[in-house]
């Protein structure tokens, strides 16, 4: 038999989930309120709940979730950072690469970000692959390769002749089952950020 807190958890998580099938904006302030919860599975079943909800908005919950002391509610808090992709995340998945201190919470806001397909995404990708950490290169592969947007692609045969050449050997990693992919098609033209330039975008999120 459940006692009586158990079955208040059950419910509470319950709630979360519930919430969350609805879909709507207005969905995320109860959601915020049972995030402020002790309770470790409450939280956890808060951000399962919103990597469903493509809201910015989302990401301030998910953000307290990557800050929390108890591993298991960052751990979750990564996976909703993987899965929270559409172009308005671009924002506030590029600050938390910018600011995470874990690889792996680098890496899930990369992978993410790789299946955002704009130009912006497309020339933070390219920055993170030469300038990167090795762990934070590698995720970026491992999401371009797992990509079928065609901005990164268009990039980087626009950028190809212009790379230094280790970052050529990163680039045809990426794509190594496509090897006209890279090809570039004419002269280098295209206007790319450069990475101090990403590295110093922000901006609140909202």
């Amino acid at each position: 038999m459940t006692t009586r807190s158990e079955a208040e958890l059950l419910a509470l998580r319950k709630l979360a989930e519930q919430l969350a099938q609805l879909q709507l904006y207005t969905v995320l302030s109860p959601l915020e309120k049972l995030f402020q919860r002790p309770e470790r599975a409450v939280k956890v079943a808060v951000l399962a709940s919103m990597q469903t909800l493509f809201f910015k908005r989302s990401f301030i919950t998910v953000r307290q979730g990557l800050r929390d002391p108890d591993v298991a509610v960052v751990d979750q808090a990564a996976k909703a950072v993987e899965q929270l992709t559409f172009p308005h995340a671009f924002d506030p998945l590029s600050r938390i690469v910018r600011e995470h201190q874990l690889a792996s919470v680098r890496g899930a806001a990369i992978r993410a970000l790789a299946r955002i397909d704009t130009v912006e995404a497309a020339e933070f990708l390219l920055g993170v692959l030469e300038h990167g950490a090795p762990a934070d290169r590698a995720a970026a592969i491992e999401g371009i390769k797992r990509s079928r947007g065609r901005q990164f692609v268009e990039l980087a045969r626009a950028t190809m002749n212009a790379s230094p050449p280790e970052t050529q050997v990163v680039l045809r990693d990426a794509f190594p089952h496509r090897p006209r992919t890279l090809k570039p098609r004419c002269r280098f033209t295209h206007s790319r950020m450069t990475w101090s330039a990403v590295l110093g975008k922000s901006s609140p999120d909202r």
